[in-house]
């Protein structure tokens, strides 16, 4: 969901194969990010639409986890989603950023495009 802002690359996009179910592993992916480069991954519950750096944060972040992407451009994060029923029909809000894109304009961020994942069983 939402726009993301284009570095390099272009605009980093934020995928999953297939959707989280109970119980089950998850994977989330990035793509056409920055090569080699430091990051941050957004996750909440609730998404935003937060003016930032020319583009926007689409996460109400309740936590901000480092990334570093591959010298292909890409990263990904395999999670273990549990057997507790009272997971589904949760929706988890996803986002990465770039910093010191030299394709991005403003300060440098390149934003991917907000993911959400509705947990399922």
């Amino acid at each position: 969901y939402g726009a993301g802002k284009p570095g390099r690359n272009g605009i980093p996009l934020l995928q999953s194969d297939a959707p989280p179910v109970i119980p089950s592993r998850w994977t989330l992916r990035l793509s056409g990010a920055l090569e080699d480069a430091p990051g941050w991954i957004l996750v909440g519950t609730a998404p935003a639409a937060v003016p930032f750096d020319g583009g926007r944060i689409l996460v109400a972040p309740a936590a901000v986890l480092p990334l570093r992407t591959s010298a292909g451009s890409d990263w990904s994060l395999s999670l273990d989603i549990p057997a507790v029923p009272s997971l589904c029909g949760m929706n988890v809000f996803w986002q990465a950023g770039i910093p010191h894109d030299p394709g991005a304009a403003g300060a440098g961020w390149a934003l991917s495009n907000g993911l959400v994942a509705a947990i399922g069983s």
